[in-house]
């Protein structure tokens, strides 16, 4: 899955499971490999297994706008809290090899 952003150019959604509870891991690289942001966060409640935590506290506007621009996530409207913070949770809707 490719996301085109503002900042880095052409970059690529890599997705996965964490370890310690399946919980959907989602990472943004860019094209050459190079690491850009976890789009995802791993917080412990039980949620559906094409769901996850939007890591909204530690990627920038421009970049989160880019994110949500690709059509590959919709929120569910629900919270998770952690700590002082709120996260919310977002689907994979559509997803591409």
């Amino acid at each position: 899955m490719e996301i085109k952003t503002t900042r880095y150019g052409l970059c690529l959604v890599e997705l996965g499971t964490h370890m310690n509870n399946g919980n959907l891991y989602v990472s943004l690289v860019h094209e050459c490999g190079e690491p850009i942001a976890d789009i995802s966060k791993n917080i412990i409640p039980l949620i559906a297994k094409d769901e996850f935590c939007a890591n909204i506290f530690n990627i920038s506007p421009a970049l989160w706008n880019d994110i949500m621009a690709s059509g590959y996530f919709e929120s569910t409207g629900e919270n998770v809290a952690s700590g002082y913070c709120d996260y919310p949770i977002y689907k994979l809707v559509k997803q591409v090899a």
